[in-house]
């Protein structure tokens, strides 16, 4: 108790000084393409951080997994909710018949969808080695968003981020439990703009070319720790603790157009002017735990475990805390050891999915929300995300 009451002592005075000068800050989120796993789990995943996504939530989980090559992992995510995307699927043609200089009656659809609940869309890919205590990865993340009250008022964000991971991890056995400590640091390129007219997206690829956007360079440190209690008489417990992005990860940003990028892959000299304001990813406390049963003979058939995490964000925020944008509960029932039904809580919102594990093959799915206010039920951003993946 007295180590968690210092973590929490230590985070309130860091935010207060955050705080002091958090005016001048735009908050950027993670650099974190966690698959469907993560995400159909609540996001619950510190205390037992594995594989491909322990490059994304604890570096402690590279010397507790077994060897993991994943040669191309590759996610595609609709923000919205089934409803949502039933709804977007039968009214297609209103996204073809729209552009930016004609907007006839098919953009009615498409101003109620973002008038109402918002629309956007991301893409994750990467390849990893996770293992031997060793964690590497390059990853490429985007994400998209806009949500307005009209369709020719309506903003939203471009979020690109080409990334590496490169991490360690060291076990040490305390006798009565297994402690795995790691550290990793992330080098990261990254495109961002939050102010693109969604008219200038749907419009022509002039348009989407010369939009104003920042490019520049940041680097992330995370350390973690996870403590393996074992098989106990109530069954197999584990803790965990990370700190991402310590200290926060600010970037050196300069103003360029999302067509240089692209033609640059990414890669645009620094000449253009540099933002009046600090472009960072705030640190973020992890707290979580893990219960997994004992279920003897029978964990060949079926094998269940349950997670909880708390995720504090040390930004402006804290000073008005919200417990249940902090709060991440999870599970997942593994059968025959090639299928995954998971469910958990994220944020105040359900979240379901499934994974199918069939040779080399994996294929995982989740239905989840994110909330982008400050308390939950503010502003929720849905997302219907398919990973496919090769891994040894």
């Amino acid at each position: 108790m007295l180590f968690f009451r210092r973590i929490f002592l230590i985070s309130g005075f860091c935010s207060l000084a955050l705080s002091a000068w958090a005016q001048n800050q735009v908050f950027l989120p993670p650099f974190a393409p966690v698959s469907p796993i993560v995400t159909a789990q609540g996001r619950a995943f510190t205390a037992v951080a594995n594989g491909y996504d322990a490059l994304f939530t604890n570096p402690a989980g590279f010397s507790r997994s077994p060897l993991t090559i994943t040669l191309l992992s590759v996610q595609g995510t609709l923000n919205a909710s089934p409803t949502q995307a039933s709804s977007v699927l039968s009214n297609l043609s209103a996204f073809q018949n729209l552009n930016a200089t004609s907007l006839n009656s098919s953009a009615t659809f498409i101003q109620n969808l973002v008038s109402q609940y918002g629309i956007g869309e991301s893409v994750n890919a990467g390849i990893g080695w996770v293992g031997n205590n060793l964690g590497l990865a390059v990853a490429f993340q985007q994400d998209s968003w806009a949500k307005g009250q009209n369709l020719l008022s309506t903003t939203g964000t471009i979020d690109e981020t080409l990334g590496m991971v490169i991490g360690y991890s060291l076990p040490f056995d305390l006798k009565w439990a297994k402690l795995h400590i790691g550290l990793d640091t992330h080098p990261m390129q990254r495109t961002y703009t939050d102010s693109v007219g969604l008219t200038d997206v749907l419009g022509t690829s002039a348009n989407l070319s010369s939009i104003p956007v920042y490019n520049g360079f940041g680097i992330g440190w995370d350390w973690g720790a996870i403590l393996d209690f074992g098989m106990t008489k109530t069954g197999s417990w584990t803790a965990g603790f990370v700190l991402h992005d310590i200290g926060s990860t600010v970037f050196n940003f300069h103003q360029t157009t999302l067509g240089q990028v692209t033609q640059t892959l990414g890669f645009v000299s620094p000449t253009g002017s540099a933002p009046a304001t600090t472009y960072r990813i705030p640190m973020v406390i992890g707290l979580g735990g893990s219960w997994k049963p004992d279920m003897g003979a029978r964990q060949g058939i079926i094998d269940p475990r349950l997670e909880a995490d708390l995720q504090i964000p040390l930004e402006d925020s804290f000073t008005q805390p919200s417990f249940w944008t902090w709060l991440h509960l999870g599970g997942q029932v593994t059968f025959l050891k090639f299928l995954a039904v998971r469910a958990g809580l994220n944020q105040g919102y359900f979240t379901f999915g499934f994974g199918i594990k069939m040779a080399v093959v994996d294929i995982n799915a989740s239905i989840y929300s994110d909330e982008l206010g400050q308390y939950a039920g503010v502003l929720a951003k849905p997302g219907i995300s398919v990973e496919t993946a090769l891994r040894f």
